[in-house]
């Protein structure tokens, strides 16, 4: 299985990719930016299977980048988690009404987490 994390800050990515290893998830690719995950998305063999990606990125945000997966025939499927400081209603509901898969708000609470991805880790497998 392969993630794919989207995040402007190296230590978060960091922290999840860790995390992810401990559970026995080692495959994983990063990004800084929506822009630079559309690419590995466009390009990854094989195929992502699991998006988890900060809401606020320069160049393009992760409320942009899942609308680009929502969009498209060969990545709408992949689960989505959006990880954001956004807890404001109606940024979530944006979210929801774009097709997020589901989202954790921050300060980020690892073991929480770790808990909410298995459950997509399952469907993906």
């Amino acid at each position: 299985m392969k993630i794919l994390i989207v995040d402007d800050m190296p230590t978060v990515r960091k922290m999840i990719q860790l995390q992810l290893a401990k559970l026995g998830y080692p495959d994983v690719v990063v990004a800084d930016n929506g822009a630079d995950a559309w690419i590995i998305l466009e390009n990854a063999n094989p195929r992502v299977d699991l998006i988890i990606s900060d809401w606020t990125m320069p160049v393009c945000t992760g409320i942009a980048l899942l609308k680009r997966v929502r969009a498209s025939r060969s990545t709408k499927h992949i689960p989505f988690i959006m990880v954001t400081a956004e807890g404001e209603d109606c940024s979530l509901k944006e979210a929801k009404e774009a097709g997020v898969t589901d989202y954790v708000v921050k300060p980020l609470n690892v073991p929480a987490i770790v808990q909410n991805f298995k459950k997509y880790f399952n469907q993906a497998a």
